[in-house]
């Protein structure tokens, strides 16, 4: 993708393919043409193009077609007289990832409240009672799960924000594509765990391909780009990331709470509500 500005306008075009290798085997990645794994690089990033090439005059939806495009693609821009429209360049380009198409996502809670009427009550009684915190820790274990409930009933009708649900905190392991995983880094504000890079559960594969005889040209497709990723890695872990496509999955872990993960719009947000639901069945009757 390239943006130009022509009339103090900003406007996006797609470029070709030739483009698009200038751009890959450009300065940026002088440390991948100066190194033993030049040809790799330049052998993978031909082959994903030409495939990339072959798959668009069979496959309709062109967006989803664009996972297939290394993420280089998506994260290099060429841009002219960036000094004067620096701010809205940024804007746009934001404006562009967002609109996206998202993929499936895998989602695990693996840290949360063990007893939620347990940290509930004691998130209540801190707030709203005279007890201080060593009373209330001996207090705790005397209640029942009734009497944990009720007092937690009494909270929600008398405070409808749920102010209370921001401290109750949710560790979730996330699967998906680079992109969402990009915007959920911005929601956090980068405060995201981000594991190193790893394939895991496969890539994302469009309906029209997955239902198609050009399956198994899709799959050895991304199985030469990862391939020629882990041979590349270990010596330029940051510059071999050029080669993934975008259709490779990544996991990262963050913590959130029930109201802030409320206000997401994802794919993957119901699935986790189901899983606290599982887990947490008080805290998740505060939802509503």
């Amino acid at each position: 993708m390239v943006i130009r500005i022509k009339n103090n306008e900003l406007r996006i075009t797609r470029v070709d393919i030739e483009e698009i290798k200038q751009n890959l085997f450009s300065t940026k990645t002088e440390c991948i043409m100066n190194s033993e794994y030049e040809f790799l690089y330049r052998d993978t990033i031909d082959f994903i193009l030409d495939q990339y090439q072959k798959f668009s005059n069979k496959i309709e939806d062109k967006k989803a077609l664009e996972h297939m495009l290394p993420i280089a693609v998506q994260s290099d821009f060429v841009i002219k007289n960036e000094d004067q429209f620096e701010n809205l360049l940024d804007a746009k380009i934001e404006e562009t990832l967002l609109q996206a198409k998202p993929v499936s996502s895998i989602t695990k809670i693996i840290d949360y409240p063990a007893q939620d009427e347990n940290a509930l009550a004691r998130l209540i009684l801190l707030r709203y009672s005279r007890l201080n915190s060593d009373q209330i820790r001996e207090k705790i274990p005397m209640l029942t799960i009734e009497q944990k409930e009720t007092i937690y009933q009494h909270y929600l009708q008398a405070d409808p924000n749920r102010q209370i649900l921001d401290f109750i905190p949710y560790t979730i392991e996330l699967t998906t594509d680079i992109l969402t995983i990009q915007k959920i880094k911005k929601l956090l504000n980068g405060n995201v765990l981000t594991q190193p890079f790893s394939i895991h559960h496969g890539y994302y594969t469009p309906d029209e391909i997955l239902n198609s005889d050009d399956h198994g040209e899709y799959i050895l497709m991304m199985k030469r780009a990862l391939d020629a990723y882990k041979k590349m890695s270990p010596q330029l872990s940051t510059k071999a990331f050029y080669i993934v496509p975008l259709a490779f999955m990544q996991k990262v872990i963050f913590t959130i709470s029930i109201n802030k993960l409320k206000t997401w719009d994802f794919p993957f947000v119901e699935d986790v509500l189901m899983q606290i639901k599982h887990v947490n069945p008080t805290v998740f009757q505060g939802l509503n």
